[in-house]
């Protein structure tokens, strides 16, 4: 049940109304029910074993966490053999699904045990309080990765019912079904037809599959994100930012810190600092960055193409901080400011490529492919994309100008986001003109959205983990 589905706007309104109804003090408890109901309508039923059995283990080693030596890398092990096993090829001889949102809850209970341990929280002694801290079903599709000290106290507090937060809710996840039905479906489409046909596509086709690919994976996670969030604010609950404009980063590091922040910071404070972090040495900086980001591509999915993903994007960071003060001396040579708007544009393109490259790891069938598909990307001549090809990938001419024509509303409003609220200014618009771009955003989505076969939205690509 994915969240541009029509039965789970269903059952998202009718829970609304059940948890307003409903005392403030039993409110937890209600959306607790509502996070395994939705858990158990979302996928194969014996699958909520999973997060129960890590909840379990998770809060039987919180109680035992100061006073048992080994608790702490048992327990973990345990919640990470959990999480590797189901994605072993051994586990899905017989067909069965990844349990839904598996690598999210899994961190956020290892975020759980570390703040324990730290000293930051004391051990949850209500098992119920820390399954909803597993299930919350708005986050358990796609993140953010919670932090429990950060976390707990909205989750487990009874909110009462706001105009503001119910409004501003529903135009935050309006604007997610922008991203994933307009934006991210039309996509899938160009990328999907190059990908799933790359003997007979190269030259800029690749490029081409590439650049489309990332603007897919980027709309449908930050749609996703938006719908969660969306949904958390008419909750009254107030979930941490996963996403800052990504793609306008001038640099990969600048990148990852705007990109699935809560698994960067998680990948930062869990591993990259115990390593040492840049404590010790420039060599030993370097080295722990590769590690780090090799182990976030392992994360992704188990196999050698996600590892030369995350290895590759480790590789850019070290060589940027290797080149940064050669390229400012140069700069400083040439009386080229560091604000100046062409320099900086030009490395915001060349950040999205190296990027757009990058994931070609990430989507392609295999490593083998995916380093086919960059050779002919680099060596194969053929412009036949920008005489007319294009055309050919899926979407006609009126499609590809609805496509256009989003990516630049959704790019505006995203810059223009960094300097403003985008929703508390139309809030302060007469009540007439706020109806009217609401309504125009609706129905855009209603009329021009890219429902997949059937009717139905394609999964989340983030759905699995």
């Amino acid at each position: 049940m994915t969240f541009t589905g029509f039965y789970f706007f269903c059952f998202f309104a009718a829970f609304l109304i059940i948890y307003y109804v409903c005392p403030l003090g039993i409110r937890p408890a209600a959306l607790l029910v509502a996070s395994v109901i939705y858990y158990l309508l979302s996928g194969d039923v014996y699958l909520i074993i999973f997060p129960i059995l890590g909840c379990l283990f998770t809060y039987v080693g919180g109680l035992y966490l100061q006073r048992v030596k080994g608790v702490f890398i048992t327990v973990v092990s345990l919640l990470l053999a959990l999480m590797i096993s189901v994605r072993l090829p051994f586990f899905n001889i017989s067909g069965m699904l990844i349990p839904l949102g598996i690598s999210f809850y899994t961190l956020s209970l290892i975020n759980y045990l570390i703040a324990v341990r730290k000293g930051n929280t004391y051990p949850e002694r209500n098992f119920g309080r820390l399954l909803l801290y597993t299930l919350y079903f708005p986050n358990i599709l796609s993140g953010p990765i919670l932090k429990y000290e950060n976390s707990a106290a909205e989750l487990y507090s009874g909110h009462r019912l706001s105009y503001k937060n119910i409004t501003f809710g529903a135009q935050r996840m309006l604007w997610g079904l922008f991203k994933i039905l307009v934006i991210s479906e039309r996509c899938r489409i160009i990328s999907d037809t190059i990908y799933n046909d790359h003997e007979n596509y190269k030259g800029l086709y690749v490029l081409a599959a590439a650049v489309f690919y990332i603007t897919q994976l980027y709309t449908n996670f930050s749609g996703s994100m938006d719908m969660v969030m969306g949904m958390s604010e008419a909750l009254g609950i107030r979930m941490p930012e996963n996403f800052d404009t990504p793609y306008l980063a001038k640099t990969i590091a600048e990148y990852w810190r705007r990109w699935h922040i809560t698994l960067g910071a998680w990948l930062r404070d869990t591993l990259y600092i115990p390593l040492g972090g840049n404590r010790r040495g420039k060599l030993r900086k370097h080295i722990n960055t590769l590690i780090t980001f090799a182990v976030s591509g392992l994360w992704h999915g188990l196999g050698l193409g996600f590892f030369l993903w995350g290895l590759l994007h480790g590789s850019y960071i070290v060589i940027g901080e290797l080149t940064r003060k050669p390229f400012e001396r140069l700069y400083d040579r040439l009386n080229i400011k560091k604000d100046n708007r062409l320099l900086n544009l030009f490395r915001i393109v060349r950040t999205f490529l190296l990027v757009s490259i990058a994931f070609i790891f990430f989507r392609a069938e295999n490593a083998k492919i995916a380093i086919v598909m960059i050779r002919n990307m680099l060596t194969v001549r053929d412009a036949s994309l920008l005489t007319g090809g294009i055309f050919e990938l899926g979407l006609d001419a009126i499609e590809l100008i609805i496509l256009a024509a989003s990516l630049i509303i959704m790019v505006s409003v995203e810059i223009y986001s960094k300097k403003r609220d985008v929703r508390m200014v139309l809030a302060k618009k007469n009540i007439v003109l706020r109806w009217i771009v609401f309504f125009m955003l609706i129905f855009y989505v209603i009329l021009l959205g890219n429902y997949g076969p059937g009717y139905s939205a394609a999964e989340f690509i983030y759905q699995g983990f």
